[in-house]
């Protein structure tokens, strides 16, 4: 869980273990048509460290980058991703698919438009008891070591709450990912409302399988805890 202003210090405990020798030259020798997700400039910026680098200089080069992108999404929202250089020369954009996503949810946008718009253009438009928390996450996916930066928004809007979990970015494997939740009161009883997208450049392999099941687990303390707290306050 990062508190505060983010700093290096932030990622002071993230590593490239396990299989550090491999990572490290995985990001030395990075390229757009390399297993991991990274922006040109990112690309550049490995490369700058050279072949012989050590596994600390590449790791604190990670968390420089991490960093980046993390202020950059604080500051601009979507606007701020970063795109991942691909080898066909055109680029992958996180902030498009998460903005796809988003825009998919128009029944939601009916119930709840503050909500909606907040996840749109945030850091914009934030309705009034807006609670948000940021994390980075080392998680093993398909058994592949994977890094990914999170944001989590909780909205309420008038009797209603929205939660949003987004991994604005994610080292390799798939692009990115976003669950939205809503709890919409009813005339007996409460609605609740899931949908999950994960994006991947893949079809088959891991990328399909990640695609089905990537984020199926996603929320479930987080609902379950503000249920717990929609219920104290009835």
């Amino acid at each position: 869980m990062l508190s505060g202003a983010p700093s290096l210090d932030s990622f002071a405990k993230l590593s490239l273990q396990p299989d550090a020798g491999k990572r490290t030259q995985a990001y030395l020798n990075a390229s757009p048509d390399g297993d991991l997700n990274l922006s040109s400039e990112e690309i550049a910026s490995f490369g700058k460290l050279g072949s012989g680098a050590a596994t600390a200089a590449v790791e604190q080069a990670v968390r420089s980058a991490l960093l980046a992108r993390l202020q950059a999404y604080q500051t601009k929202g979507l606007a701020g991703i970063s795109p991942y250089a691909r080898s066909s020369g055109s680029p992958r954009s996180p902030a498009d698919e998460l903005r796809s996503a988003t825009q998919a949810t128009k029944r939601l946008q009916a119930k709840v438009p503050n909500a909606h718009d907040l996840f749109l253009n945030y850091p914009a438009s934030k309705p009034a008891g807006t609670e948000e928390a940021y994390r980075w996450s080392h998680l093993m996916a398909h058994g592949v070591p994977t890094i990914a930066l999170m944001h989590s928004l909780y909205v309420p809007e008038g009797d209603a709450w929205v939660i949003l979990q987004r991994q604005f970015y994610v080292s390799g494997g798939y692009n990115c990912e976003q669950a939205i939740a809503a709890f919409l009161p009813m005339q007996k009883g409460t609605l609740v409302l899931y949908t999950n997208r994960t994006s991947t450049d893949q079809v088959t392999g891991f990328g399909g399988g990640a695609k089905r099941s990537i984020g199926s687990k996603l929320l479930a303390s987080q609902l379950e805890g503000l249920y717990q707290k929609i219920q104290a306050a009835d």
